[in-house]
């Protein structure tokens, strides 16, 4: 409650940047308490010194978002845009001790504020572990030193490995379908060789792994521990003897599996080719959102175009909905949910863009993906009230009737309704070997030329060459550190 009230406090007053006071003292509590809970390897890095704020998933500019940015630096696709942004923690205080800053303070003539509960050890865990540290009866390899120094080389490793795995997801064939949550990508078998070598290649196969699935899943869902079947399922040599059990591994609410479109046609040296898709959730009604609801004591004559709050809908679309209060009558309310199995979608209204329903994922893909839909009450010829809905878009897709439209940033409504729909924020830029499906490509000068098969090979076997050096040189200081 207390990270959501700053976090919405930032957004209110457009501040994107939060600074912390936790100092080196409040590091080495972390880490003990970590290690108290079981915590290993890189789950006792401590505190954070920069970060998105924490607990204020679904407060539009607050969590990740309130910057619109396009996923082509150099603008070759269309309508292929992420929002970004947010508010990041900073501390810059953690490598100082709180004896430092009390002193610091003391000498500037500023009044140090002293919590009284923090003195009461039988008051929650910190409070015990901060006295313990603060009496110098620990080992003194639970010094808060040596708990600091701890927390500093978890992080620099982490840092080298995430900084391989980055070049790990560079070299690999990766499209982005923002429109229904989706990826895929190919992993060459060098990167597999690579990894058989790597004394720490699990836990870089499954960092690799979490880029993959952070581009469909919510990244704080990911936690390493729980990549380790997907980490199996594509790099199988990195756990030795590992054997699929089934065909495909689900995370979180999404499933990995092998693209089955190319198993068919795939030769033994062809790269494979993998899939990342959302499936349909057990509770579908518990995700609706309401972006309006019309009543008496709401109801406006204005006929100044509004904007409802802009929701984040099942963590993967910031969506919002324009409107004229004056042209909705009471009893109308607007949700974003799932499709109901089973719900009509062919009526005799015209969808557009014209190609219509044929722009729908196919099956079970249907049912992942946000539809905005309008609920209005109508008089039987008894004068019997009912609710009545009606299907206004598709969103992420751009399908809609002719009362819905997706805003273009026109000064005047020429619909009833009009909307927006980002993709959520991701670590991921259409370039190289990375791109965004059905995305349209603008006219340029440069030539756009596919690769057979064999000079794709040739070029991932040079790019594999340099990455023997270069992700030599990345992990050889923390070698020698740990050394």
């Amino acid at each position: 409650m207390r990270f959501q009230a700053l976090g919405r406090a930032c957004a209110d007053a457009d501040i994107d940047t939060l600074l912390l006071a936790h100092h080196a003292d409040d590091q080495a509590e972390t880490v003990l308490s970590r290690i108290h809970s079981g915590y290993t390897g890189t789950g006792l890095k401590g505190i954070q010194p920069k970060m998105p704020i924490g607990e204020c998933d679904g407060i539009h500019k607050a969590s990740k978002s309130g910057t619109i940015r396009h996923l082509d630096n150099i603008r070759n696709l269309t309508s292929a845009y992420v929002e970004s942004g947010g508010v990041v923690v900073h501390r810059p205080l953690l490598k100082f001790t709180k004896s430092e800053l009390v002193a610091t303070c003391l000498a500037n003539n500023v009044k140090w504020h002293e919590d009284a509960t923090n003195a009461d050890k039988t008051l929650t865990p910190r409070n015990a572990i901060r006295q313990m540290l603060q009496s110098n009866a620990m080992p003194s390899a639970l010094s808060s030193d040596q708990l600091r120094k701890l927390a500093a080389n978890k992080w620099s490793n982490l840092a080298s490995y995430e900084k391989t795995a980055a070049i790990y997801f560079n070299l690999c064939q990766t499209e982005l379908d923002p429109k229904n949550s989706s990826v895929s990508f190919e992993v060459h078998p060098g990167i597999e060789e690579r990894l058989a070598r790597d004394e720490d290649s699990q836990l870089v196969a499954a960092i690799l792994m979490r880029r993959f699935f952070s581009l469909v899943e919510d990244q704080s869902k990911l936690a390493l521990r729980d990549l380790d079947s997907a980490v199996g399922f594509v790099f199988p040599s990195v756990f030795g003897e590992w054997r699929r059990s089934s065909y495909s591994v689900n995370v979180g609410n999404v499933t990995l599996l092998e693209d089955p479109s190319i198993q068919a046609s795939k030769t033994e040296n062809d790269q494979k080719r993998y899939l990342i898709f959302p499936r349909p959730v057990r509770a579908p009604e518990q995700f609706t959102q309401t972006l309006l609801e019309v009543t008496e004591h709401n109801q406006s004559t204005s006929k100044e175009p509004l904007w409802t709050e802009t929701n984040l809908f099942h963590e993967r679309w910031w969506i919002k909905l324009r409107y004229v209060p004056a042209n909705v009558p009471v009893g109308t309310s607007v949700v974003i949910r799932f499709l109901r199995k089973g719900e009509s979608i062919k009526t005799g209204d015209v969808w557009y863009p014209k190609p219509g329903l044929a722009l729908l994922p196919p099956a079970k893909l249907r049912h992942t993906i946000p539809v905005i839909v309008e609920t209005h009450e109508v008089k039987d010829q008894a004068g019997a009230l009912s609710k009545e809905e009606t299907i206004l878009a598709f969103p992420s897709i751009g399908l809609t009737r002719p009362a819905c439209s997706l805003f273009e940033g026109r000064r005047t409504i020429s619909n009833p309704w009009e909307y927006t729909c980002v993709y959520k924020d991701i670590d991921f830029i259409a370039s190289g070997n990375h791109t965004v499906k059905t995305a349209a490509r603008k006219k340029t000068n440069l030539p756009f030329a596919k690769f057979d098969a064999r000079r794709k090979h040739s070029d991932a076997k040079e790019k594999m060459s340099s990455l023997e050096h270069s992700s030599e040189a990345l992990r050889q200081p923390e070698r020698t550190e740990q050394k």
